[in-house]
């Protein structure tokens, strides 16, 4: 619903309106659902109180629609439940005994030898949520490491939502078999009711354990985002890990973007002032935190690493691997996304032309998905800023960069992107494409 508002208003600002064509189909439904054609007046009539925009009756009518589609069935059946543990019988056993005890149906075990790669393991386990999904979702029930990072992916591919609780035991598959005999458990409450669940012993006696102390634990908590100029991508990058965070009620933590020219001095300056405990972004300064590749962030792999991070837990995450057909998508997905004034469908051939001209020139032609997401991704800001005559400025003494002769290179490779899109890339701004490419060229020499 939000991503076609923003396509409207979009196709507004550009005056190409590309209005909709209602038929009789569609007016036939409208009056099918008048309590959802009254919520799109109501959208209507937001739209005309912010921007001023009048939304014409086919594009209500098509609102409607939207809205009728994305109304949800209620649930029907018990959550499922999958017990996935390392070792070549750990989840069998457990799942054994609880089916033997209560005679459970609604429970698959996925075991993992040493031997099996984390990648045939989630496949195992989209199989196993399958298996049990019967409308009211899944509860993974996992031990360690990269079992736990799954439930985003699992999602993303089946539809099927899943909450995932880590430190397995037998006693707490008994109380979620228990919890789920219940039809009207909801998938988040049985969820969060696991939290503090600590088995069915007497422990009321018990001390709770010390926090050890942290280093710097007085100074706040900071991650760190690196980008060709610290502005767009950095920002971006900064936006996605916020929501991230928010979801498991981290607020305090601060994201901060910088961009790679004095990036050394910067992040100098910033461990004075902050505990920084990760980084992420185009380039591992080496500083002693953990670094999450760009790629993992815009991918969707990086949700679980970082919300891990910040609960103080070690997860365990293969790196990701990505072809070209998925960086392009989460390339033309960013620049849909995150600019008004570009069509990503135009621009990414160009854009792609561009990157891979440059790989095979300065990079030997060997594949870079990182080095191609990022320089594509920070293309589309370029473009923008042209186009709204805000381009970046570049601090006095770095200009005699601009007779460099790797820059007059890319400048003369960057008549590819000038040509396609009819503008005039300014020497600020190739000074970012430089620096992206010398940020690269650096990290393969090492």
């Amino acid at each position: 619903m939000s991503l076609h508002i923003s396509s409207f208003l979009k196709r507004h600002q550009l005056d190409n309106q590309g209005e909709m064509n209602s038929n009789d189909s569609i007016r036939k439904m409208v009056k099918e659902y008048p309590a959802e054609y009254e919520v799109a007046l109501d959208i209507k009539a937001l739209i005309l109180d912010a921007y001023q925009i009048e939304i014409p009756l086919e594009e209500v009518e098509y609102l409607t629609v939207l809205l009728v589609s994305l109304k949800k069935e209620k649930p029907t059946g018990r959550i499922g439940i999958v017990v996935a543990a390392h070792g070549n019988s750990t989840a069998t056993s457990m799942v054994q005994v609880v089916k033997q005890l209560f005679g459970s149906d609604n429970l698959v075990a996925v075991d993992m030898p040493v031997e099996m790669k984390p990648r045939v393991a989630l496949e195992e386990i989209i199989n196993a949520v399958e298996q049990v999904n019967n409308g009211s979702g899944v509860i993974l029930l996992v031990d360690m490491g990269s079992l736990g990072t799954f439930s985003e992916e699992i999602h993303r591919r089946t539809g099927i939502l899943v909450r995932t609780v880590d430190m397995v035991t037998t006693a707490l598959v008994l109380e979620v078999a228990r919890k789920t005999e219940l039809l009207d458990t909801d998938l988040d409450r049985l969820f969060h009711s696991l939290k503090n669940f600590s088995g069915y012993g007497n422990n009321l006696n018990q001390e709770p354990e010390q926090e050890v102390p942290q280093a710097n634990q007085s100074l706040k908590k900071a991650i760190v985002a690196i980008c060709a100029s610290g502005q767009g991508t950095a920002q971006r990058m900064k936006d996605i890990i916020e929501k991230y965070l928010a979801e498991v009620g981290e607020k305090e933590l601060e994201v901060l973007p910088i961009s790679i020219v004095e990036m050394a001095a910067v992040l100098k300056k910033l461990q004075t002032n902050y505990q920084l405990i990760a980084v992420t972004g185009i380039v591992d300064p080496k500083i002693g935190v953990r670094y999450i590749p760009m790629e993992l962030l815009f991918s969707g792999e990086a949700k679980s690493i970082l919300q891990e991070l910040v609960l103080d837990a070690e997860d365990i995450f293969e790196p990701v691997v990505l072809d070209d057909q998925q960086s392009w998508e989460i390339c033309q997905d960013y620049l849909r996304t995150n600019f008004t004034f570009i069509n990503a469908e135009k621009v990414m051939e160009p854009f792609w032309a561009f990157t891979q001209k440059l790989t095979e020139v300065f990079l030997g032609g060997l594949t870079n998905q990182a080095f191609t997401i990022n320089m594509i991704m920070h293309l589309g800001g370029m473009v923008e800023r042209i186009v709204r005559q805000d381009c970046l400025t570049v601090p006095e003494d770095q200009r005699s960069d601009y007779n460099l002769e790797r820059f007059q290179q890319v400048k003369e490779i960057a008549k590819i992107v000038e040509e396609a899109l009819l503008i005039k890339i300014p020497p600020e701004e190739l000074y970012y494409l430089v620096q992206i490419l010398n940020n690269t060229l650096e990290t393969e020499v090492k």
